[in-house]
């Protein structure tokens, strides 16, 4: 699709499982603070992915469509990887 690629500068450049390990402990912490369950969390993260669409594309650092897509990659991913064990 054309507008969807991004730039290289923008890809990750690390694995999502090794940031989830990294982040699990903190983010539940902040989840249960505030009385999350897991799918207010994810509906929180889409949000938060939308806000930042916004701010990048208003300060014209990455095409809206490109960044759109690295978000849809990304839930996409998430939705069919197996997470590590959470710690309890």
């Amino acid at each position: 699709m054309a507008g969807m690629a991004a730039p290289d500068f923008f890809k990750p450049q690390v694995e999502m499982l090794y940031v989830q390990r990294e982040l699990q402990d903190q983010y539940n912490a902040v989840m249960k603070r505030h009385g999350f369950e897991y799918l207010d969390g994810a509906r929180a993260g889409i949000i938060l992915c939308s806000i930042l669409i916004q701010q990048y594309h208003g300060a014209k650092m990455i095409d809206s469509q490109a960044a759109a897509g690295i978000v849809a990659e990304k839930i996409l991913e998430a939705a069919k990887t197996l997470p590590p064990p959470l710690k309890r």
